[in-house]
């Protein structure tokens, strides 16, 4: 606006005067508007991307939180919440994680009808795959903590493994057939453009969740087999809508469970086949953080549950994460938008990501319990706030720096350059075996194995940095 024009008292302006100050203004508050849609739309979209992943830990965390809170002879009872943990742990990592991992296979057809019958075809594969894998997984769970609990935590009371395993981990095939099924039915209504469901859907079952577990557990008293009557009622409901919604939306060929004969042809076994590669990608990603979960059973019983909490919530954040890194990779791969659109949502999506990690990097520092807080009642005991007190700044720098690689990863993947999956399988190799050395030749126990992740973190920050300055440098100043 003329400088001018800003002396000259209103009353004195001529009409077009106050039209042109109108104008300016509405300018003004047009850039706001689509300023603030811009990050709205980036946020969202980060958690429509990774919905299943983010949904998933979620869901995890919750029940770890409502498991932490339990009073039992007037006190948190920590083996339970362990045990939970260590049988939860060995069924995903052996069984859920990698028939998730299949979710991860892109709908990436532009045509309804292929989408669909894609669709089917994975569907049909997993109410198989689902039962074959997860029984043989949830039965030999038993024997395997009662094996880790004498040997490596001198834990010889087998009460709570059998309280755990009679009254969660034997239903998990059950509860993970139709919360995996669920899921899929996510999937292709994000794939389809219902946004509006997605969200519905997730946020409902999330809310169910917490608030039939209140009920079941402190009110009723159910103990755990609460958690599991909440957990398998509200994955088979909430399967059961959105199933009735994408019937209704196309027509009668979704089948509830049971698939027809004439569904089972040649095209199953190659939808599989190409989700598998993608679920063993997902397997090699999720594999470092059950590594790190793993050590820390042969540390001791403190630092185990201070671990246990650490890996937890690093994993929701990861998922979140990389649901802004597949936003900002494909946005820069599809994107159809001008030359200068692109750079100005480069820097709005950079720098929304990167004041939503740092906030929540200076949260973790100054309140230096907040995890205990939220995953136990009271905050845990002493000797927990110690173990905690002692890692939680090398913890903070880890969840600060993932972020920021992730952030510089999917800026190059945006660009197009190449990803060897080899390069990350020898970085990880390195890691662990550093992680090893750190826990148990220099004494470090968990702190050694978060020192571990930083420097892994640090290293990608350093390596995908230097890729991305080419790439920025053509962007901005060519």
């Amino acid at each position: 606006m003329n400088k001018n024009i800003q002396n000259i008292p209103t009353y004195l302006m001529n009409r077009n005067e106050m039209d042109d100050i109108s104008v300016d203004r509405s300018l003004v508050e047009l850039r706001d508007e689509k300023l603030t849609a811009t990050i709205l739309n980036i946020i969202g979209s980060c958690f429509l991307n990774n919905t299943v992943f983010i949904i998933s830990n979620i869901i995890s965390t919750v029940n770890l939180i409502i498991l932490g809170h339990i009073f039992l002879q007037n006190k948190t009872n920590y083996e339970l919440f362990m045990t939970f943990q260590i049988g939860v742990s060995i069924t995903d990592f052996f069984g859920k994680i990698i028939i998730i991992g299949l979710l991860r296979y892109i709908f990436e057809k532009k045509d309804y009808r292929k989408i669909y019958f894609t669709y089917l075809n994975l569907k049909i594969g997993l109410v198989i795959i689902i039962p074959v894998l997860m029984i043989p997984v949830s039965l030999s769970s038993f024997f395997i903590i009662k094996l880790l609990l004498r040997n490596s935590l001198d834990i010889y009371y087998q009460t709570l493994n059998k309280e755990v395993y009679f009254k969660f981990l034997l239903f998990t095939p059950l509860i993970y057939f139709f919360e995996i099924l669920f899921y899929l039915n996510l999937k292709i209504l994000r794939a389809l453009d219902k946004n509006k469901a997605v969200i519905f859907y997730t946020n409902f079952y999330i809310i169910s969740h917490v608030l039939s577990c209140w009920i079941l557990l402190y009110f009723l008293k159910f103990g755990i087999f609460g958690l599991t009557i909440s957990y398998f009622l509200n994955s088979f409901l909430f399967y059961l809508f959105s199933n009735s919604y994408i019937k209704d939306e196309d027509d009668t060929k979704n089948f509830f469970v049971f698939p027809p004969i004439d569904y089972l042809d040649i095209n199953v076994i190659n939808t599989l086949k190409e989700a598998f590669s993608l679920s063993i990608r997902f397997l090699t990603d999720s594999f470092l953080i059950y590594f790190i979960f793993i050590i820390s059973l042969f540390t001791d019983k403190n630092q185990l549950i201070v671990n246990i909490i650490y890996v937890n919530f690093y994993s929701l954040i990861i998922g979140i994460n990389k649901g802004f890194y597949i936003n900002f990779r494909h946005y820069l791969l599809h994107s159809n938008e001008s030359y200068e659109e692109k750079k100005k949502y480069i820097i709005v999506f950079c720098l929304t990501f990167i004041i939503l990690i740092i906030s929540l990097f200076t949260i973790l520092l100054i309140f230096k319990n907040i995890l205990l807080n939220i995953y136990l009642i009271n905050g845990g005991n002493k000797i927990l706030k110690l173990i905690n007190n002692r890692v939680r700044i090398i913890y903070s720098l880890c969840v600060l720096f993932n972020g920021i690689q992730i952030l510089l990863y999917g800026f190059i993947r945006g660009m197009a350059s190449p990803s060897p999956i080899f390069i990350k399988v020898i970085y990880t190799s390195i890691c662990l075996f550093l992680s090893l050395i750190l826990c148990f030749v220099y004494e470090l126990g968990i702190l050694g194995l978060w020192v571990s992740v930083l420097i892994l973190c640090l290293f990608y920050c350093f390596v995908n940095g230097y890729k991305s300055t080419t790439h920025f440098n053509n962007i901005f100043f060519k």
